[in-house]
């Protein structure tokens, strides 16, 4: 049976406000971009990844006010960290969690929102006037029915028919809003009946083929070894999820008749075994189960009677409920999906569901996210419920999208994809499979004359690989090695398994005829797992829960050739669809093919591991096994119990004197089987090496064990060794006269045997301050050349008075100069820091004096004149007078000669840095009348005075001549 249904669903947004409405374009909301409210700044939070595919499509009118709505609303879980992580250890077996799933009453009390809460959001709903129509045990979502009008009054939007490209539709105009109050809602769904849905069965003859019935595949499945040795699943319970479908009236028909479900089981399940007890749980308005399907138009009576006799066929004994809405719309889906994990319908169902180990899905929708839908898959993961979908039958299409649900999941929690296997059975197939022996071959289910039928995979966008696929090479070379066909290199890649999916035949009552009819498609597939997983559950006295990260594993070791048991999967390496060749192994056409059943018990279930010491002359010693440590003292053995499967493990001791042999490896789990570990007495090296330090520097490393024992060494070499036992150790490095310290002067490290430990330390100078302090220079800039004890120069200068340096201990000599030319210094000296102890040296300048020269003219030679130069007052009877001064401004005055005036007889002068030569001038005063004759007697009065002074001299002369004769 083809089953290819495309849901495109609006609304999955949520918008919150403490303002009124304020409308926004959807389509951006739809892709996930920000409205903000003008009014109190309110944001609306657009869901992302939602089913939600409003694009472009043209309005056409308002809708009828008073059209009643049946709407979802669903609210967040609480403890959402407190979830994720423990969703993680339900899926690691080596947590202590490990398929220790919650029941329902604890998932309650654990995650779901609280009474009050849920209440609150009753009341708020009733008081806009809407009636609530259902409510849940696990308080997470609540039906909600009213008008259209009464619903956009609540949400704050206008819900319009568009033209879509397969009619129309109604759906919201812009994005919702409540009160911020009200902020835990998750999504809204039923505001729209958009739906590209086509649910078109396959019916097909069987030609050559054989005629299958689902009963075959207990033994195909190796089922029928598990009821032998276990039992039948009569305690647990395979949901199945779908809608029901309408006459050519378009009037609502029931979903199936049970009627031909008891005939399949009574002539078609092999003599002796109890027959599975089926229930229908409407929802959504939809009719209960009865004669009407037969004139079903839509076909989904044949998807419900092929799921429902499917199920039981590999489920005998169980409980088998058909949860189904009355159109394949999200709301519908959604609540029954709510349904199925919270029922609320009467209490022979009630208490089936209780009771339900997993979910079948046998339709499909485009790749998309639907929050409501991938909330519940949690919880169903944490309650140990399996869901199931069929992978699609769009193989035959050039369109390698996989389908929602199938795709639906993320690392800890989502959905088992199955794909399509064309199957032949070895023995003698029979009505009720009491003839079949096994599995003569399989290949791809694809039907190349049909367009579109074929076993369908590919890789999600919307999807991210999750670490199940990603930890295995097989899967992830698969997925990514795809990328020129998908277009993405990395994915959620679907489907995971495969059942059969072709020759299925069924009882069936459609158009007035009850008969058998043979039919294809994944949806086959869906409710056969279903039912398998019923019979894993009981067998193993335990709940598979989310089984794909077991699967994967199992899945890689087998390709690999390590797993320890017999084959898990029935590899499928025969065929193709469009896209994807099947291989030993995983493929996107069929996964990793189908379940030995039977085998996969045996892989599940422990052997004995004996790990046997020996040498270990006291203390503990710990094996750990992936992550799993156990210990036993010295003499004792430890003991694991470990399923079928490869594992690795490593061995430590509390006695630091012995090392195990050997210390670590890898084993493969088949049976009880026994490891012996030898422990001896052993020393291993340790090695430092520095760097940073000056050659011949000596240097010392301490090391400290758990009880504070010291060893040390020093070295002026570049390396110290030792020879250390097995332990933890801290240690301390130095250099021994501290001019240097490590950045890496502490830690801790770790012996274990032959691994050698190195660790280099980095040793840095240690600086301190010293600071130089320039005094009498008022401006430029000044320096210092400092010279080490090792005859390194260096030089630091600066235009501030202060130059402050990072020196180490040692002895420097120092001179300091200046820019400024007008300043000098002739100081020299030593600095010592010793023991790091700062000083202040104090660097004296002191000003270069500048010649001033000041030249006089117009005095008679000899004549004394004086200048007073600022406050210094020189005198000369020479042309010149010179001042030294510093750079400065003065002014100057020349000294009066009677007689005479001088020019400039005063002023000012500017000295910076060169030497200046200022002219006076004299000049004789000019005379008229008596002072003239004054002068003139003056200057008569000197000639004589010459004149009388000449002729004594001559005088005194002649009388010397004449004396001197005389004597003679």
């Amino acid at each position: 049976m083809k089953i290819a249904l495309t849901l495109s669903i609006a609304l999955a947004v949520i918008l919150i406000t403490s303002g009124s409405l304020v409308f926004s374009n959807f389509h951006d909301v739809a892709n996930g971009d920000l409205q903000m409210s003008p009014q109190a700044n309110a944001i609306s939070i657009p869901l992302h990844g939602s089913c939600v595919f409003i694009t472009n499509e043209k309005s056409l009118r308002h809708i009828s006010t008073g059209k009643r709505l049946t709407v979802l609303v669903t609210l967040s879980f609480r403890n959402q960290g407190e979830l994720n992580n423990l969703l993680a250890n339900l899926q690691d077996p080596l947590s202590y969690s490990y398929h220790r799933y919650l029941s329902r009453q604890a998932f309650i009390s654990e995650f779901s929102p609280s009474a009050s809460e849920y209440n609150s959001y009753i009341h708020f709903f009733e008081d806009q006037g809407l009636k609530v129509t259902r409510t849940y045990s696990d308080r997470v979502s609540i039906g909600l029915s009213g008008t259209a009008s009464q619903f956009e009054a609540v949400f704050h939007s206008q819900i319009m028919y568009f033209k879509g490209s397969r009619g129309t539709f109604y759906a919201p105009d812009s994005a919702l809003w409540v009160s911020a109050d009200f902020g835990k809602i998750l999504a809204v769904s039923g505001l729209s009946d958009r739906f590209e849905a086509t649910i078109s069965p396959m019916f097909c003859g069987s030609g050559s083929s054989q005629q299958l019935y689902g009963a075959d595949f207990q033994a195909a499945y190796q089922l029928k070894q598990l009821y032998l040795q276990y039992g039948y699943p009569s305690n647990d319970t395979v949901a199945t999820i779908l809608w029901a479908g309408t006459n050519s009236s378009g009037s609502p028909v029931a979903p199936y008749d049970p009627a031909d479900i008891s005939t399949y089981f009574a002539k078609n399940l092999p003599s002796g075994e109890p027959a599975p007890s089926v229930y229908g749980y409407p929802v959504c308005n939809a009719l209960p189960p009865g004669p009407s399907s037969q004139y079903d138009s839509t076909n989904a009576n044949v998807e419900s009677t092929l799921d429902l006799e499917m199920a039981g066929s590999t489920a005998p004994g169980a409980s088998i409920v058909e949860v189904y809405g009355s159109a394949p719309t999200i709301v519908d889906l959604n609540t029954a999906f709510a349904s199925v994990l919270s029922p609320n319908y009467n209490t022979t169902v009630n208490s089936a569901l209780s009771r339900v180990v997993a979910i079948s899905n046998s339709w499909g929708a485009k790749n998309c996210s639907d929050p409501t839908w991938m909330q519940y898959e949690k919880e169903a993961a944490a309650r140990g419920i399996t869901v199931i979908a069929s992978s699609g039958d769009n193989g035959n299409t050039p369109s390698p999208i996989p389908s929602f649900p199938a795709c639906a999941s993320y690392n800890d929690s989502g959905t088992l994809a199955v794909g399509g296997s064309f199957t032949k059975l070895s023995g003698t197939p029979s009505i009720n499979g009491s003839g079949t022996t096994g599995i003569l071959s399989q290949s791809v289910w694809f039907n190349t004359p049909y367009q579109g039928n074929g076993s369908q995979g590919g890789v999600s966008k919307i999807f991210s690989e999750p670490k199940w696929q990603l930890s295995s090479s097989d899967a992830n070379g698969v997925i990514s090695g795809a990328a020129n066909i998908t277009g993405v290199s990395s994915g959620r890649g679907t489907p995971d398994i495969a059942a059969d999916g072709a020759n299925m035949t069924i009882y069936l009552s459609t158009f007035g005829q009850t008969n058998y009819f043979t039919v294809d498609g994944t949806s086959i597939a869906s409710p056969l797992v279903g039912g398998e997983i019923a019979t894993l559950d009981h067998s193993l006295h335990s709940l598979e829960g989310f089984i794909n990260p077991l699967l994967y594993k199992l899945g890689q070791e087998q390709v690999s050739g390590k797993l320890g048991g017999r084959p898990v999967f029935y590899f499928i390496s025969n065929g193709s669809n469009t896209d994807f060749k099947a291989y030993d192994g995983y493929s996107l056409a069929v996964g990793w093919g189908s379940i030995n059943s039977y085998n996969l018990i045996s892989a599940q279930i422990g052997h004995k591991v004996i790990f046997n010491e020996t040498g270990l002359s006291s203390g503990k010693w710990y094996v750990n096994i992936s992550g799993s440590s156990e210990y036993a003292l010295a003499g004792s053995d430890i003991v694991y119990c470990l399923p079928n499967g490869s594992y690795s493990y490593n061995v430590s001791s509390t006695n630091q004197y012995y090392t195990s042999y050997p210390s670590h490896g890898n084993f493969t789990v088949n049976g009880t089987m026994t490891l012996n570990i030898s422990f001896k007495f052993s020393k291993f090296a340790a090695s430092f090496g520095e760097s940073g330090l000056p050659i011949g520097t000596n240097w010392s490393i301490e090391i400290y064990n758990l009880s504070g024992n010291i060893v040390d060494q020093s070295s002026s070499s570049t390396a110290i060794r030792f020879l250390l036992i097995n332990g933890s150790y801290s240690y301390f490095a130095q250099d021994t006269k501290k001019d240097y310290k490590p950045s890496n002067g502490r830690g801790t490290f770790v012996v274990a045997g032959n691994n050698s430990t190195s660790i280099v330390v980095n040793f840095n100078p240690v600086l301190y301050n010293e600071s130089f302090i320039e005094v009498g220079m008022p401006v430029g800039y000044w320096y210092l050349n400092i010279t080490n004890s090792s005859g390194k120069t260096f030089i630091a200068s600066s235009n501030s008075t202060n130059i402050s340096l990072e020196m180490m201990n040692g002895t420097y000599t120092y001179r300091a100069g200046s820019g400024n030319r007008l300043y000098f210094n002739s100081t020299t000296g030593t600095v010592i820091l010793s023991g790091g102890k700062p000083s202040t040296i104090i660097i004296n300048f002191n000003p270069y004096l500048i010649p001033v020269v000041f030249n006089e003219t117009g005095l008679p030679n000899g004549t004394l004149w004086s200048v007073t130069f600022g406050k210094e007052t020189l005198s000369s009877s020479n042309s010149s007078i010179v001042f030294y001064v510093s750079n400065s401004t003065l002014s100057f005055n020349i000294s009066k000669i009677t007689g005479f005036h001088a020019t400039p007889p005063n002023g000012s002068i500017s000295v910076n840095g060169h030497e200046i030569t200022e002219s006076i001038a004299f000049s004789a005063n000019k005379q008229t009348g008596n002072a003239f004759l004054n002068y003139t007697a003056i200057l008569s009065s000197r000639v004589f005075q010459v004149f009388i002074t000449l002729a004594a001299l001559t005088l005194i002369s002649a009388a010397a001549i004449v004396a001197r004769r005389r004597r003679k």
